[in-house]
């Protein structure tokens, strides 16, 4: 098994805040009586040749970034609803 070692923790915030209208999500019947699932899948891809560490961190930083609102939220209440709280990530 390959080890892995953390070099630096940052905060990726959300790039535009979400809409009041669809910060809460209540979640259906279905979703409630499904056990989490967690997918344990990593994807390894060539290093580009033409940029080095540091510009590949910040453009994946602001890909994260853009698509944080449209798919990130914190399951609240008992497993009821979706709180979609633009906290960020760590």
């Amino acid at each position: 098994m390959a080890s892995s070692t953390i070099l630096s923790r940052k905060m990726i915030k959300f790039l535009s805040l979400t809409p009041p209208s669809l910060r809460h999500h209540n979640l259906s019947f279905m979703d409630c009586i499904n056990l989490p699932q967690y997918s344990p899948f990593a994807f390894f891809y060539p290093k580009p040749e033409n940029y080095n560490k540091n510009q590949i961190s910040q453009i994946l930083e602001n890909s994260l970034s853009k698509v944080l609102s449209s798919y990130y939220g914190r399951i609240k209440d008992n497993n009821t609803y979706v709180d979609c709280d633009d906290t960020g990530i760590e």
